[in-house]
């Protein structure tokens, strides 16, 4: 059966933590760098992607798997978020935004 959302947002909670400690992430919890994960919601056919970075800075070039999965997936692609440990909100490209780490906590 597929995750409830409350699971879905306690893996990304844990998995920010992680990341926010600089620990490896790889295959923590059954995720694997590089792999797309996607859950069905109330927004069927819409895809939200969301990376989480362990650096203090991000780069456009950070943002390459959620600009493969916006090409993907075309008009269904809703918007991309790289979680990382900085302390600003940057665009990355076309519906992709950099978020600090810390806005999980505010």
């Amino acid at each position: 059966a597929p995750a409830s959302p409350k699971e879905i947002a306690e893996k990304a909670a844990v998995a920010a933590a992680a990341a926010a400690n600089k620990k490896p992430v790889n295959t923590r919890h059954g995720f694997k760098t590089n792999e797309w994960v996607v859950y069905p919601s109330h927004g069927v056919g819409r895809i939200v992607g969301i990376e989480v970075k362990s650096g203090s800075s991000v780069r456009p070039g950070d943002a390459a798997g959620l600009v493969a999965l916006a090409e993907a997936t075309g008009t269904r692609f809703v918007r991309g978020v790289v979680m990382y440990g900085g302390d600003q909100l940057l665009p990355l490209g076309r519906q992709i935004w950099s978020v600090p780490l810390s806005v999980l906590w505010r």
